[in-house]
């Protein structure tokens, strides 16, 4: 599936200079969510998408970036915590 994502807003807290208060159950079914700002990869320098959880299922659709996006089709996703989060699996 080809999907051409477009951000059109930051988030609310963002835009006020305030951090955003992390919903982890704005996740994906046996995920939770965590800030971005807590994730840690094995090389510091690495793209943080590496420290997910739930990147080998990821198609895009699963809003983890704290902005708004606009698909292809017109279907605005979005956080409702307004927060960029990577996906952890959770505990079982």
């Amino acid at each position: 599936m080809n999907i051409e994502l477009k951000p059109i807003a930051e988030s609310k807290a963002r835009q006020l200079g305030m951090p955003g208060i992390v919903d982890p159950t704005e996740a994906p079914d046996g995920f939770y969510a965590i800030p971005k700002s807590e994730a840690r990869t094995e090389i510091p320098e690495e793209n943080l998408c590496r420290a997910c959880d739930y990147r080998p299922q990821c198609n895009g659709l699963v809003r983890c970036m704290s902005y708004e996006v606009i698909t292809c089709s017109g279907e605005t996703l979005s956080r409702a915590d307004g927060c960029s989060v990577v996906f952890k699996r959770s505990p079982k």
